[in-house]
Order: structure tokens, then C-alpha cells, then sequence
């Protein structure tokens, strides 16, 4: 019993000088009550993607006042690498206001959304080559291409199809308002976050 007196107290001051120790920051009271919103938020990534076939992650960072991507390869050996690579010049006539968030086909080809634009890059070692691959109807919407390079998209409630050789083909004909096609409709869960999906 008595060894449980000593004990007890030793343990707490034991805790108060630990919890002493790691209290060193003050904080404000805005810290305190939004910083996990503010200056206590944890850094975000930006348009990350994993390359297929790769070890390597792609995001949006901020460097010198301007954006750019960075890929950072993560070898076998958990050693990481981190390179920016320049975004090449884009099709005549595109303006792209902002570095975009690529959407990967395979190890060397990606795109992107420039307003209905679908942009496509072929990457050769860190040098991007942009092309004007098609452009969608104004009103499309939920757009979705395979790795086939097919498109899908919906206009008001219905599906449409323009296929790799740029074929635009309706699939669905629905006249009632109060049926979707191609649209997800119920909450975002289990990774959906779309209502189109490709036969294989």
C-alpha cells in the first residue's frame, strides 16, 4: 500500500512535466478555436494522380509565385525523388489559365478539360506534347473517357457516346425529365463518384 502511495504521485508528476514539455507553443485564441481551418491545417496535395505503370505521384505546387508539377517517385527502397517538370506548350489557340490535374490513359498519355476542350498530352521523358483532341457541346456535362480514348457525357438527362474514331452516337432517349442517364444520383460512396462506366 504504501508503495502505491509513492508511486501515484511520481507518475503524476511524471505526466504534468511531459505534458509540460510538448505544450510549448501558445496558442491565440483564433488558433485555438479555427485553426484546423487556418494555420493548423494540414497541408493539402493538389491534382494528385499516380502514373500508371509507375512509382510516381503528380501534383500542382506553388513555386516562385506560379504554379508547376512536381513528381515525386517513390523507389523500392523508400527513397523518394521529387522533380518539376515544365508543361510544354499547349495547341495554338488554347489559353490555360492554370496548371491542370491530369487525367491518366496509360504510363505516357494524359488529359485534360480546358473549358469543353478535351486536351490530350503524349509525355516523353519529362517533355509533354499537347494536341486538341475534341471539343464537347457546350451543355456537356459528367464527361468520362476510357482508357480506349472513348468519351462519354450526358446533355440535360441524356447519354452520348463519341468514340475513338469520333463517332457521337446517343445511347439513351429520354424525354422524361425525371430520368437520368449517366449521372450519379445517389450519395458519393464506396469510391463512385460518377454514374458512367465502361463495359471492358
Amino acid at each position: 500500500m504504501n508503495n502505491t502511495r509513492l508511486l501515484l504521485p511520481a507518475l503524476m508528476v511524471t505526466m504534468l512535466c511531459n505534458m509540460a514539455i510538448a505544450q510549448k507553443k501558445q496558442f491565440t485564441m483564433t488558433e485555438a478555436t479555427n485553426g484546423l481551418s487556418t494555420t493548423l491545417a494540414s497541408k493539402s496535395i493538389k491534382g494528385a494522380a499516380w502514373q500508371p505503370g509507375t512509382h510516381k505521384m503528380w501534383e500542382i505546387i506553388k513555386a516562385d509565385g506560379k504554379e508547376e508539377w512536381k513528381v515525386t517517385e517513390f523507389s523500392s527502397k523508400n527513397t523518394v525523388a521529387a522533380t518539376e517538370v515544365p508543361q510544354g506548350a499547349y495547341p495554338p489557340g488554347e489559353t490555360v489559365n492554370n496548371i491542370p490535374s491530369l487525367k491518366w490513359l496509360d504510363k505516357n498519355t494524359a488529359w485534360f478539360m480546358n473549358g469543353k476542350n478535351i486536351i490530350m498530352g503524349s509525355l516523353d521523358g519529362s517533355n509533354w506534347t499537347w494536341t486538341k483532341w475534341v471539343s464537347l457541346p457546350d451543355n456537356a456535362e459528367n464527361v468520362f473517357v476510357d482508357k480506349n480514348k472513348s468519351i462519354a457525357y450526358t446533355v440535360d438527362n441524356n447519354l452520348y457516346l463519341l468514340d475513338k474514331d469520333k463517332r457521337n452516337i446517343k445511347v439513351t432517349n429520354e424525354t422524361d425529365k425525371n430520368i437520368v442517364c449517366g449521372t450519379s444520383v445517389h450519395r458519393d460512396e464506396f469510391g463512385i463518384d460518377h454514374g458512367i462506366f465502361f463495359s471492358p
